[in-house]
């Protein structure tokens, strides 16, 4: 059964980054409303029941990969859009798309 939830984890992402490579290849220029939280929270869901899954949340062992997931997210997004101050990225302000970012992030 777990197998089965990580092939159906990484078919998600494939789909994703798919998608994502085809929209990301317009010259339209991202702004804030372009940001859609359905597409972090997704990605929440889906460390935290891997997660539970691994340890029940009993080892700092599934907290420490969503604590990395989430701030790759937030650099990822925020170097399209520069509102806050990053935590680790240090390149260059890219133009990508959003969904792109996050699930190559996550």
């Amino acid at each position: 059964m777990e197998s089965r939830s990580k092939k159906s984890t990484l078919v998600f992402v494939f789909v994703l980054f798919s998608i994502g490579i085809n929209q990301s290849c317009s010259e339209s220029r991202k702004n804030i409303d372009d940001y859609d939280i359905n597409i972090v929270t997704s990605w929440n869901e889906k460390i935290l029941k891997l997660a539970v899954a691994e340890d029940k949340l009993l080892t700092l062992k599934g907290v420490r990969t969503a604590s990395m997931m989430h701030t790759a997210m937030h650099d990822a997004l925020n170097s399209i859009i520069p509102k806050y101050t990053r935590y680790a990225y240090e390149g260059k302000i890219v133009q990508a798309n959003p969904a792109t970012a996050v699930a190559n992030a996550a």
